[in-house]
């Protein structure tokens, strides 16, 4: 029986020996976001954003640990390293869509191997919760800070619609606002 396995495990070896490598870029973005929310925190700007690399052959992890690393962004080098694995780059600031990033690894099997990641970059955001009325809750999406003491917020009324501002104490300019409009 276990020569059955053995020679099954050599003709998959043996049929996917052509297969090309694949790199899988994962990133993460260090903001904030509350504790409810179960996405993906997306990077404002000026957000720290760290990306790893793996590589995958024959279904297994490939070795990279002593191959020349390459990260570009927006197709600019921006770093290199034998073995680096990671790279962490502060988000674009404002006016930019997104970013994308390239990781490169040099001579993987006599070829350059290329992995990409496509990341937004977005506006912070404030929501107006309504889910325990009468009582209204601000929630404070993606702002580059580490808890909500770190915002200066204010709530107004105008009999038409009440409206919640936000903005980090230490950047006026990392601001966001929602307005809620009054049943009348």
């Amino acid at each position: 029986m276990a020569y059955g396995l053995w020679l099954i495990y050599g003709l998959w070896l043996i049929a996917s020996a052509g297969e090309p490598p694949v790199l899988i870029l994962t990133w993460q973005a260090d903001n904030y976001a509350p504790s409810p929310y179960q996405g993906k925190k997306l990077p404002s700007a000026g957000t720290p954003i760290k990306v790893a690399l793996q590589v995958f052959q024959h279904r297994l992890v490939g070795d990279i640990t002593n191959k020349e690393i390459r990260w570009f962004l927006n197709n600019q080098l921006a770093a290199a390293g034998i073995g680096r694995t990671t790279f962490t780059f502060n988000a674009p600031g404002l006016g930019e869509d997104g970013v994308v990033v390239r990781a490169q690894v040099r001579d993987y099997h006599g070829q350059e191997e290329d992995g990409f990641a496509a990341i937004p970059i977005v506006q912070p955001e404030v929501v107006i919760d309504q889910s325990a009325l009468p009582t209204l809750q601000g929630l404070f999406y993606f702002f580059n800070i580490n808890s909500e003491a770190e915002l200066e917020t204010s709530w107004q009324d105008n009999n038409h619609n009440i409206t919640l501002r936000a903005h980090r104490r230490t950047n006026p300019l990392e601001s966001a606002q929602a307005t809620l409009l009054k049943k009348q």
